[in-house]
């Protein structure tokens, strides 16, 4: 009778484990979600005036950024409870009767 083979653990013991599907979700969470929260660069740049005698007049929305910062923090929070919703009405059976006409 052969003897059984030891299992092979090595796929698990990478250098990275966000390159691997199981392991690599919370990464890609993590990534999906990075952009809702903290500091980002507030846009700003120059619309040429070309047909009014040349220079550029400078667009720069600096001042919204405190507001777009609090905006981001609600966004996120509100998908929080919109996706808890979500999974909530799929476990309960809540609504989707379909086909009941």
């Amino acid at each position: 009778m052969p003897d059984v083979p030891a299992i092979n653990f090595s796929p698990l013991q990478a250098t990275s484990p966000c390159t691997t599907f199981p392991f690599g979700v919370p990464c890609w969470v993590v990534g999906a979600l990075g952009g809702f929260g903290g500091s980002s660069n507030c846009p700003s740049w120059h619309l040429p005036l070309t047909g009014f005698g040349g220079g550029d007049v400078p667009l720069d929305l600096c001042v919204m950024q405190p507001a777009v910062d609090i905006f981001r923090g609600l966004l996120l929070i509100a998908c929080t409870l919109g996706l808890g919703w979500l999974f909530m009405g799929a476990a309960m059976g809540f609504g989707g009767k379909g086909g009941d006409d």
